[in-house]
Parts: structure tokens; sequence; C-alpha cells
């Protein structure tokens, strides 16, 4: 009982001296050095722990609380070094500094786990006596996301690139190996030249299979999911993603993976002292760029919002976006801090080079933190340096994008959605309302034209027709029969057309009827950047190719067609 009590007491101790109750090994979700948040120093502590001694009255608890405050400093350092995703010199300071036991596996196991090895990863997790970890929320709460996504991900196949380990559970989510291998080595050539950086060990990408085991990996709720739309993050010395098959609609992964690559980069290169505002605003500003160059650092969606912001004299701190921005409470928050910091990175690129994010990111881990990084190279610390971006920022002309929705967040699935269907409006006034149930109800009939007729009724002159009468529309013109009024409906009204799976499908479908197979496959092959499991994009792609000439393109598709309609399933064959 007494020695129970020691190891948990121990663990306590350690937990409130070294951990401060919650490091967060995401990307930006903890307080990284260079932050401005002071996690005190090692007299501080000692005295902290020297105080909380005093009401031990037991001599044997004494001399082993001592002694584990000594092995703090040793995990201070383990945790700090895989925070800066360098599993391998963590290991290393583990083995040298035989740790109690407890603590010696689940370091171990968590190293094991940032170099991809579940199977031994869960072996060691599976060792730890788990009752030891109940007196910390934090140790206790990510040992069991470890310990459970370990489990899951021990099964997962492997397929090689020249620079990447993608793992992906068998089933419908291997037809994102006819796409993501290509996106990730464009990505890691572009990215190589722009910010000098070559890889190690090859770059794990784990394609998530629900957004549960997505949970575990990422340390965020569902809700916080669905409000910021964090559907991708640089975790645990890889990169992850929540498979486009459950999020509704899909989201434009090539550009979501290689922010997330951005940040993989950036915390190797800084070793994890970029602070949260420099890692988000490089990642955002870049995003785009390794396709291209000329990429507008912000879009529709966030000059909007940061419009909105400079009008009302109302930005956010970096404070204020601390801990991390998928913790933000609302989706408006989270698009201002990407709009901000954004922003903040153009600035800093228009006043410099781009080529100043290298020297930044290699200069952390000499300077220790980005006042004085921003000193040496800008002459001024950050607090005038963000000064001088707002001033900036107000003569750019920041405008409102009316045509586009603001950001509302992301939806996921519990089960694969084959297409976007028609649903309940939202929103609508009471004439709205009446066109629209009449509509439906002829719809329901087959009378297209009827239908249309109290469809267009609902729309508003110089205003975007809502996304779920447009929907009823294009079906209605579809049976109709009139494809190039199903392209001009589209092209009208869909403002950001390459990031919209069904708008591409629908645009597919039109040009082909136009007997524009050219056209049809280039908008069908663009669907699958936003949502490749929607079988309408390879039913109607087999159509635009020759069957005599075209008989192993054909093959091909039809294969992936065969695999959207595959039960998930586990095995760990590694193939290239």
């Amino acid at each position: 009982m007494k020695n129970s009590w020691t190891n948990n007491f121990i663990l306590c101790v350690l937990a409130a001296v070294l951990c401060c109750g919650n490091l967060a090994m995401a990307h930006g979700g903890g307080s990284p050095p260079g932050s401005g948040q002071d996690e005190g120093s090692l007299e501080d502590r000692r005295a902290a722990f020297e105080a909380a001694l005093r009401d031990v009255l037991d001599e044997e608890q004494r001399k082993a609380l001592r002694n584990a405050f000594d092995h703090s400093e040793t995990i201070g350092e383990i945790m700090t070094l895989l925070r800066a995703l360098r599993p391998e010199e963590a290991n290393r300071v583990r083995e040298q500094a035989k740790l109690p036991k407890d603590f010696d596996h689940l370091f171990h196991g968590w190293v094991l786990h940032q170099q991809g090895l579940y199977e031994k990863a869960h072996q060691q997790f599976s060792k730890v006596d788990k009752a030891t970890l109940e007196v910390d929320g934090y140790l206790a709460n990510r040992y069991d996301e470890l310990m459970k996504t370990a489990a899951a991900l021990q099964d997962f196949e492997v397929f090689e690139t020249q620079n990447f380990s993608i793992r992906y559970q068998d089933g419908p989510d291997k037809v994102m190996l006819a796409y993501l291998p290509d996106i990730l080595e464009r990505v890691y050539s572009e990215y190589a030249r722009i910010f000098q950086f070559t890889r190690g060990e090859k770059i794990i990408v784990e394609v998530m299979p629900d957004y549960k085991l997505f949970s575990y990996a990422s340390a965020l709720t569902k809700s916080q999911i669905e409000t910021t739309g964090t559907i991708a993050l640089c975790v645990e010395n890889r990169l992850v993603m929540m498979t486009p098959r459950r999020v509704a609609r899909g989201y434009y992964w090539p550009d979501v993976i290689a922010h997330e690559y951005v940040h993989y980069i950036l915390t190797k290169h800084s070793h994890d002292k970029a602070p949260l505002w420099f890692q988000e605003g490089v990642a955002k500003y870049f995003e785009a760029k390794w396709e291209k160059p000329d990429a507008d650092p912000l879009g529709a969606m966030l000059e909007s919002s940061l419009a909105r912001a400079i009008k009302a004299d109302s930005f956010l701190t970096v404070e204020q976006m601390m801990p991390s921005f998928a913790a933000l409470p609302t989706a408006e928050l989270a698009t201002q801090a990407y709009a901000q910091t954004a922003s903040m990175v153009d600035y800093l690129c228009q006043s410099k080079s781009e080529d100043v994010i290298y020297k930044i990111a290699v200069d952390l881990p000499q300077k220790g933190d980005i006042d004085s990084v921003l000193s040496d190279m800008l002459g001024v610390p950050f607090s005038t340096f963000e000064e001088d971006w707002k001033k900036w920022a107000r003569t750019r002309d920041y405008k409102v994008h009316f045509e586009v929705d603001p950001f509302q967040g992301v939806t996921l699935l519990d089960e694969d959605a084959s297409t976007e269907g028609i649903a309940e409006l939202d929103k609508e006034n009471d004439k709205g309302r009446k066109h629209t149930r009449l509509g439906d109800l002829l719809l329901e009939r087959n009378r297209y034209q009827a239908a249309l007729q109290q469809y267009q009724k609902t729309v508003v002159a110089n205003e975007t027709i809502h996304r779920q009468i447009l929907l009823r529309m294009l079906r209605c013109l579809q049976f109709l029969n009139r494809p190039r009024d199903m392209i001009d409906l589209i092209q009208e009204n869909v403002p950001v057309l390459h990031e919209d799976a069904t708008m591409l499908v629908h645009l597919g479908r039109a040009y082909l009827e136009l007997d524009d197979k050219a056209s049809s496959a280039a908008n069908l092959r663009a669907a699958t950047r936003v949502n490749p499991f929607y079988p309408d994009i390879y039913r109607l792609l087999m159509q635009t190719y020759d069957a005599e000439k075209d008989a192993a393109e054909i093959q091909e598709i039809q294969r992936l067609l065969e695999t959207l309609n595959k039960k998930p399933v586990g095995n760990k064959e590694t193939k290239t």
C-alpha cells in the first residue's frame, strides 16, 4: 500500500513540477519557447517542490520524492525533444536516464509511436501501470490517446513513396493512393527548395478513417474539429488527415496536407521554438504555393474576415489565439486568427523576402525567442512589428467578399456519403418556403420544368442562389437536358469552384452531354482533390475515354470503383 501511494505521489509531484498541468504535443498546442509564457526557472520549481515536501513526514517518502525530482529534469528534456519531433534524441536521453519503470515504458512507447512503430509502441504502453497516471489529467489522457491510436494504427497498411510512408486502413481509403503520393512528392520537392529542408527518416502520413481515431491522434474533441475545421494536423512526428469521405462535401485536401507539412518543417527547423502566430501564419501563407507560387495568401474568405476586423478595430491578440487555433470557441475567431497571421507573414515577406521565413526558423534554436530574432532581422521587437503590421494592413484595402459565405466549420459524418443530396433549407422566408415546397412536390412527380419555375421564383436578383435551391435547379436542368444552362448556373453562383466536388461533378456531367470530353474529364479530376470517394466521378470519367484506345485507363477506373465498395479491413502489408 505504501509503495503504491509513494508511486502515485511521485507522479503527482512530477506532473505539477514538470508538466505545468497541460503539455500539448500538437503543433502550437502548448506554450512553446518564445511564445512569451514563462514556465519558471529550475530554482523556482525547486523552491515550490521543497515547500510541498514539508507536508510529507515519512523520511522514506521524502527520499523517494527527492529522487523523483532529480528525474524530472530528464523527463522534461525527453518531453521537450518529443514536442520538437526529435524522437531519436529523446530515446538516447531515456536510455541513459534509468527512469522509474512506468516512466521508462511510457516514454519508450512514446518514442516508438513517433517513429511509426505502433506494434512495439503498444507493447510498451501495455506495461505501464495506468493507475499511476490517474493523478495527472494530461498524462492520463495522453496515455489513453496514444494507447488507442497505436492499437488501431498497428493494423494499417503502409504504402512507401520516395519520401513518405503513407498509412491507411485497407478499404475505401485505398482510393487515396491514386492521388496522395503524387501530391505529397510535389509538395516535398517545392518546399525543399523554399525552406531548404531535407528529411531524415521518411515522413509518416496517416489517413484516419473516422473522427474518433482522428480525435485520439489529435487530442481534439469532435466539437473542436467541427467548429474550427481542424481536419488535419502535424502531431507526434507525422502528418494526420481525416479521410475526405467522412467530412460532409469533402475538403481541398492537397493544400490542407501541404499546410501541415509546413508545420512539420517549421517545428524541425526551429526545434519547436516557433510561436503559434508564426507557425499558423507561415503555414497558411505557403499552403497553396507548392502548386501556385503567386497564390493569394489570404483568399476571399480570410480577406473578408480581416476586412471586418479592421473596420471594427477588433484585432485578436496573439495571447487570445493561444493555446491553439483548433481550440478557439467559434469558427469566426478561427477564421480571423488565420487571416491575421497570414497577413502578418505577408507583411514580413514583403518587408524582406520569402527567404526570411527560413532564416527566422533556423535562428530560433540559437536565439531562443521571436523577439531576439526579429530584433536582429528587422531592428524591432515583436510588439513593434505587430503594430507596424496593423498600420500596413489598414492601407491594404482588404475587401469583404459578399459572394463568399463566412466559414461555418465542418460537419463530420458517421457514415460515407456517395454524393451531396437535396435536403431541407436551413433558412428561408415565407414566400421562398411556399415555392420551394411546391417545387419539391413537382420534382417528386418528375415535372421538372414546372418545378424549375417554382425554384426560380425563390431567387433574389443580384444575390447568390441558396445552395439547396441550386442543387434542385441543377437536377431539373439535368433531366430537361439543358447542360449549357447547368454550366452557366454553376459558374454564376459558385465562387470557389475548385473546392466544391459536387459542383465539379455536375460540370463534368454537363460537359459530357455537350460531348466536350476534355472539359468533362478536367472537372471530374478536379473533384478528386476535394472528395475522391464520389462514385459518380468514376462512372462519368469512364465515359470520357475511348473503349479501345484507353482500355488500361478504364480498367484502373473500374478498380477504383471496386475499391470504393470495399469494407474497411486491417492488415500490415507494406507496398511501394
